[in-house]
């Protein structure tokens, strides 16, 4: 047998002098590899995608038929542990020069200056600002009390998935009745022990319908108190009517309607709307 032949690769015949058999041609017989082989092969595959952090989920990819989308974004939130790790040091250090430029303020910032302010609805505000209530404070028994800032940074992934999350959260909210007037501060206090985004923003939503409420109801007790006057000089019954109206019954008119008959379509649709906002 030609050893050079039979060491080089790339050579597609091995040339011998020995009997091959009938056709003088025999391929060269190669022991297959264990199966084990393959398993460690796999398992150092899946090793460097776990110390690199690029699992199937992070390309968009599901194992084990996940198709729901909470379960994917929390898979992705998962997967995106390393990523947090590194830049947590970041966050800190982007705290260290907020709170730089706030000693700045404090110290530079004796003059009044003027900054406009853009709201989330593009609302222009300008507003004058110096450094006056952070400066330090003589205390009664002695010593000074400098304010002092106690910042977080934070960062939130914004996918397809964290807006369907966000989007089934706010159905959830409206069907366990957080934007109901007579529920609106057992809905601020759960809003308190929660986190996500726009909080503060439904919490304000939900502290001007209570106002709202509290006003019309303010309007309805004075709009009842007139009337029962204007009863009580001229001998009529327009209060008790007044006051069936307010508390969703029907005033007992001329043009009401018959019992028996169907209630007509605003009557339905105030019973839709209170069954939609009923808590279940």
């Amino acid at each position: 047998m030609n050893e050079e032949e039979y060491a080089d690769w790339t050579q597609p015949f091995v040339h011998t002098n020995g009997n091959l058999g009938a056709d003088s041609i025999a391929p060269i017989r190669v022991p297959t590899l264990d199966s084990v082989y393959v398993a460690v092969l796999q398992n150092k595959v899946a090793e460097m995608k776990e110390t690199a952090g690029n699992r199937d989920v992070m390309s968009g990819g599901t194992a084990g038929g996940v198709t729901a989308a909470t379960a994917i974004a929390a898979l992705q939130e998962a997967g995106g542990k390393l990523s947090r790790n590194m830049i947590d040091d970041g966050y800190q250090a982007f705290a260290q020069v907020m709170t730089l430029c706030i000693e700045l303020v404090r110290q530079f910032y004796s003059a009044p200056r003027q900054f406009r302010l853009l709201g989330r609805g593009a609302e222009r505000e300008f507003r004058m600002f110096d450094n006056g209530g952070m400066q330090p404070k003589a205390l009664a028994l002695g010593g000074y009390r400098v304010p002092e800032f106690d910042l977080e940074i934070a960062a939130q992934d914004e996918t397809p998935y964290k807006t369907m999350e966000y989007n089934q959260l706010a159905l959830q909210l409206f069907q366990m009745g957080f934007f109901r007037a007579d529920m609106a501060e057992q809905a601020l206090r759960c809003l308190e022990l929660m986190e996500f985004k726009n909080k503060d923003q439904l919490a304000s939503v939900i502290r001007q319908g209570q106002q709202r409420t509290r006003q019309v109801a303010w309007l309805q007790r004075q709009l009842l108190t007139a009337v029962q006057l204007l009863d009580a000089k001229q001998g009529t019954s327009l209060a008790q009517a007044l006051e069936q109206e307010m508390n969703g019954g029907e005033a007992p008119d001329v043009g009401a309607v018959k019992a028996g008959s169907a209630p007509d379509a605003m009557e339905r649709q105030r019973k839709q709307s209170r069954e939609a906002v009923r808590p279940r």
